[in-house]
């Protein structure tokens, strides 16, 4: 069957699954960007994103990051200034990121194409896997999500 270039991270459940089931790349990526930049987001490009609806393939195949285009937004770097205007969409996203633990949790956006920035922020933790952790190993396959 077709992708579907369409599906809806913009409703809960399915973007808590996908977050979960694609966290450990993400949080790698936050890592990575983390020590690389400072405080920031993983942004992800739901509208390029591409779903499977073959009922034949498990939920976590129809998922894969490296399906859906994103890459780490940190404060200091110059996509900062183009992308976001210098500043977060909102008070609150600006707190999340000035308080989040990087040790622990990423801080993903999910940017859905609008004129005027449709996002969605999320924060998402593991006590079993911490970023650190995950950038440790999923590093070889962190350009396999990155735009």
């Amino acid at each position: 069957m077709k992708p579907d270039r369409n599906f809806d991270l913009d409703n809960d459940s399915i973007r808590l699954e996908f977050l979960k089931i694609n966290y450990q790349l993400i949080a790698a990526l936050g890592w990575q960007g983390y020590l690389e930049t400072g405080r920031g987001v993983v942004l992800i490009d739901s509208t390029r994103a591409i779903y499977s609806q073959d009922s034949g393939v498990s939920p976590r195949q129809r998922w894969l990051l490296g399906t859906t285009p994103g890459f780490y937004l940190g404060e200091q770097d110059e996509g900062f200034q183009t992308l976001m205007n210098g500043s977060w969409p909102d008070a609150e996203t600006a707190k999340r990121v000035a308080n989040y633990d990087p040790t622990q949790t990423v801080i993903t956006l999910i940017w859905f194409g609008g004129e005027q920035g449709d996002f969605i922020v999320q924060g998402i933790g593991s006590p079993v896997l911490p970023p650190p952790v995950c950038f440790e190993q999923m590093n070889s396959r962190l350009d396999e999500f990155r735009i």
